[in-house]
């Protein structure tokens, strides 16, 4: 049996973040298998959209994407989250331009907190150091 991966209903959620042409009538396969991981992480987050949040925490959204649906995901993101708030933990750099304020965590300690540039051009120049 193949399954669909939204309900008409979720159509408004899930457009615009998938490449995928079929769009909401993408087969997906049992358990998603006919999907790749970057479309299993755009099904992830059309379904986490669908209620409309006003907090989105994202754990490296995009670490399963190729460079293309990665543009994708940030122009669409970046529109939608416009009067959100949103929390967004990744190692690349390329999502921080998701972002207002950037905290630095290692070992569980605060290594820096701040405006984004600010905190990238001190990471640039090796002035944030790591946990002890």
């Amino acid at each position: 049996m193949t399954r669909r991966c939204c309900g008409r209903s979720s159509s408004a959620a899930w457009r615009g973040w998938s490449t995928a042409t079929p769009g909401v009538d993408l087969p997906v396969g049992e358990r998603g298998q006919a999907l790749s991981g970057g479309q299993r992480q755009s099904v992830a987050v059309a379904r986490a959209l669908v209620n409309d949040p006003q907090i989105l925490l994202l754990d490296e959204p995009t670490s399963s994407m190729d460079h293309t649906s990665e543009e994708a995901f940030k122009a669409n993101l970046k529109s939608y989250a416009r009067a959100k708030t949103m929390v967004v933990v990744t190692h690349r750099t390329s999502l921080l331009s998701l972002v207002d304020r950037i905290i630095v965590i290692d070992a569980g300690r605060v290594m820096a907190d701040g405006p984004r540039d600010k905190v990238v051009e001190a990471l640039r120049k090796g002035q944030i150091g790591r946990a002890r």
